[in-house]
């Protein structure tokens, strides 16, 4: 049996969102540094930055309740079974 406790599926969620954050801020010193410093930049920048903020609040908000030591299986060799109608 393979199962896996749900804080790996945090520390994947962690590791895209540095990810995310390392892209956010070379589009902003890029901006910054380039001096495109229109309406259109800010405003797409405001958006990314408002949409991640209500994807974090979102994630919070979701995962107060959760116990994350818990264990998910994955692989089970008795669904393999004999007897066992899966569909």
């Amino acid at each position: 049996m393979l199962s896996v406790p749900l804080s790996s599926f945090i520390i994947i969620y962690l590791i895209a969102l540095a990810v995310l954050g390392v892209f956010f801020a070379i589009n902003f010193f890029h901006i910054v540094l380039t001096g495109t410093t229109s309406f259109s930049s800010f405003l797409i920048t405001l958006f990314v930055l408002a949409s991640v903020t209500l994807i974090l609040y979102g994630t919070w908000y979701f995962l107060q309740g959760v116990d994350l030591s818990q264990q998910i299986t994955i692989w089970n060799n008795s669904w393999l079974g004999r007897g066992n109608n899966l569909f």
